[in-house]
This record gives structure tokens, sequence and C-alpha cells, in this order.
């Protein structure tokens, strides 16, 4: 066995072998299983025709039904002249609308940025499970991203649906 092992790194070369052994060890992972470097800190920005930035930021992990969650939202006027907005930081199911984690009015003047810090709550009685956060400033509103409520990611998290106004 030792000659056959020896003789295939010396033919391949010990870079062959650490790729085979990392193929065999992705390989026998579990199909479903989402990469936790691909989901942890979210940042989602969008910058407007108008000549404005919106921005969204937070964890996507270590969220639990009924507890508090921070998160950051940014906006910027990057207009000649003032811009009065309102916005809404929206939770969203596959199905829609989950809940209104935040609802403000801001004013910016020309030049002018914004950021905050914000303490959200996440509904009570929430199940388990990936949902979508959404910075909406009607029309516009920036892709939603992924956060995962009382469990790490076990499933891919699906599609969220996209809003062009705050839920009254």
């Amino acid at each position: 066995m030792l000659g056959r092992v020896t003789a295939w790194t010396a033919r391949f070369g010990v870079f062959g072998v650490v790729l085979a052994a990392y193929a065999l060890s992705v390989g026998c992972m579990a199909p479903n299983r989402v990469f936790l470097a691909e989901v942890e800190p979210f940042s989602k920005a969008l910058y407007t025709a108008e000549g404005h930035e919106l921005a969204l930021a937070g964890q996507s992990l270590g969220h639990s039904a009924g507890e508090r969650s921070t998160i950051t939202v940014a906006l910027a006027n990057h207009q000649a002249g003032p811009w009065d907005a309102s916005y809404c930081v929206v939770l969203l199911s596959a199905g829609g609308v989950v809940a209104v984690l935040a609802q403000a009015q801001v004013a910016l003047a020309a030049g002018e940025a914004w950021t905050r810090k914000l303490d959200v709550t996440i509904p009570k009685g929430l199940l388990d499970g990936a949902y979508g956060l959404t910075l909406v400033i009607p029309p516009d509103a920036v892709s939603p991203a992924t956060v995962w409520v009382g469990q790490d990611p076990v499933e891919p998290a699906g599609v969220w649906p996209r809003l062009d106004a705050c839920p009254v």
C-alpha cells in the first residue's frame, strides 16, 4: 500500500495529493449546507438615478424571534438640492412582508450623508429560518439581504420579493 501512495505522490506531486484530499472532503459534505463565509456580515447598497445613495448593513446570523438586533442604515444625497425622504426597513418571507422593523423621515441637504445604527426587534413567534431584510425609500429599495433567525443556515435561502413602497 505504501508503495502505491509513494508512486502516486511521485507521479502527481504533493499538490496532487492535497487536491485529491480536498476533493474527497468536499464531496463528503452535506449538499445543502451553506458555507458560513458566504453569509456572515452583509452590506447592500443602491445608487439611484436621482443621485441618492441607500445602504443597509448588519449580521446575517445570530437573530432570535422576540429579541433585538442591530442594523445600520446609511443615506447620502448627491443632488444639488435638499432631499426629504421616508424610509422603512422591512423583514420579508418568500410570500411577502413579515414586518416593518423601522420607519422614519430624513431630511438631507445637498451633499449631506446620514448614518444610524438601529436596534430593531425581530417579531415574537417567528419560525426559525431564512428571511429577507431590505431598506425601502419609495420608489427604490436595496436588494434584500438574507438573515437567519434562530438557526445556522442549513438550506438555500430562496428568492425575496422586491418592494417599491413601504407597507402601510
